[in-house]
């Protein structure tokens, strides 16, 4: 049986990015390759990758992380699709692995699978068929997503450059609105109990709320995902936020609730398409 190809989708932002990407990448792996989106490219491309044919890399002058996403999915054509950062640091055995299930099930549209390193996930033990609902206990980024490249054509699927890093206003909830869009659409997908990366640092959502607009976002968010339950969630959400010491309660409940209030004049993303 032949078996499905894997391009990575690299976002890279500036000289640091790409050498911090280049001391990560693993050594060739047989169906995999490596599709690099650079932003401010302001240096060469590091020696350790010039004659490496499993990358390809292509600069832009954009910004802002959905568009960077958005530009390396472009220039995929592997079978499955997953974007990622430049700090992600992947486990050979577990790409291969993920070549088999994708080729074992021609159904499904996206895996999502764990991760390890400083945001100390928390998953079941169990795969999980995913529906309509999120499951219990399983935190999606986009770094923890192989998707069917042929399902992603057939909803055109894309990060929501209204948000993420580089936004003028919205600087997170890109990973969630993207695999909200996944499920409005129809796209059939499994969470599989297998650790594919590690992420050494801690992601966005989990640092300290210092900016006002990490907040504002997370209650936009709630407000697009959950319209009905939002002003319940956004009260859970602060609470979670002061208890977790990344905000003070009535701080957090203040720009969750703004957020809210301004998701109501927002299109969702999985309603443009």
């Amino acid at each position: 049986m032949s078996l499905p190809t894997i391009d990575i989708a690299v976002a890279v932002v500036g000289e640091k990015g790409m050498n911090l990407f280049a001391g990560n990448i693993p050594d060739p792996i047989a169906g995999i390759g490596y599709v690099v989106s650079w932003q401010k490219p302001s240096a060469s491309v590091p020696k350790s990758l010039r004659n490496r044919t499993d990358v390809r890399i292509f600069t832009t002058l954009t910004t802002g992380l959905s568009v960077n996403r958005n530009n390396a999915l472009n220039y995929c054509t592997a079978d499955i699709i997953m974007p990622t950062d430049e700090d992600i640091i992947y486990r050979p055995t577990a790409l291969r692995q993920l070549r088999e299930i994708f080729g074992t099930d021609p159904s499904l549209d996206y895996v999502v699978f764990r991760y390890d390193g400083a945001d100390s996930q928390a998953y079941p033990d169990n795969e999980i068929t995913i529906t309509g609902r999120e499951p219990r206990g399983v935190a999606v980024t986009a770094f923890s997503l192989a998707c069917r490249r042929s399902s992603l054509l057939k909803i055109h699927a894309t990060f929501d450059t209204r948000f993420g890093i580089g936004a003028p206003r919205y600087v997170l909830g890109e990973d969630d609105l993207f695999f909200e869009t996944l499920k409005r659409l129809g796209l059939k997908g499994r969470f599989i109990p297998l650790t594919v990366c590690t992420h050494p640092g801690k992601s966005t959502g989990f640092r300290q709320l210092s900016d006002p607009r990490l907040t504002l976002t997370h209650g936009v968010a709630i407000g697009l995902i959950y319209p009905l339950t939002a002003p319940l969630r956004v009260v859970l959400k602060a609470t979670r936020l002061s208890r977790a010491g990344q905000a003070p309660f009535m701080t957090a409940l203040w720009w969750l609730t703004r957020g809210w209030l301004e998701s109501l004049t927002i299109r969702p993303p999985w309603k443009t398409r």
